[in-house]
């Protein structure tokens, strides 16, 4: 039977070389990917120095010092959600500020198709100098 400070590390080793797997195949980004190296290396030391908690939860006047880490992780986890929301509202207030970006060069690049397909009139250039691009492929705009 294997010792629950043995299976403790193992289950830390497998965080951490998961974590270095998702870095190299760009699935995760150095910021996020700290965070779980920093869970990673706290599986493995509580793995191996499991009285660790013990002394900790004396020291604090725990009674029973399994809980201590419960509630350090669950802590840990509250701190993380409010971090992941706060980050979550900036890429929202980013995309809502490029759309209306977008909108405003959609408008503008109207405005200025129209003018040319005045002045274009005006001169009596019907025959198409240039291409106007042709909406193809989900609105993106194709020249030919």
């Amino acid at each position: 039977m294997i010792s629950y400070t043995v299976t403790t590390t193992i289950i830390g080793v497998a965080i951490g070389l998961c974590i270095l797997y998702l870095i190299r195949r760009d699935r995760l980004r150095s910021p996020y990917a700290l965070w779980w190296m920093f869970v990673a290396v706290a599986v493995i030391f509580l793995g191996l120095f499991p009285t660790v908690v013990d002394r900790l939860g004396a020291f604090l006047g725990v009674h029973y010092p399994p809980v201590l880490v419960l509630v350090l992780a669950l802590g840990l986890l509250l701190i993380k959600i409010l971090t992941m929301d706060l980050e979550r509202t900036r890429q929202e207030q980013e995309l809502r500020l490029l759309a209306q970006k977008v909108s405003l060069l959609e408008a503008e690049l109207q405005l200025l198709r129209q003018a040319q397909v005045k002045d274009g009139h005006q001169d009596g250039n019907d025959d198409g100098a240039q291409k106007e691009p042709e909406e193809e492929d989900g609105g993106r705009l194709q020249y030919g």
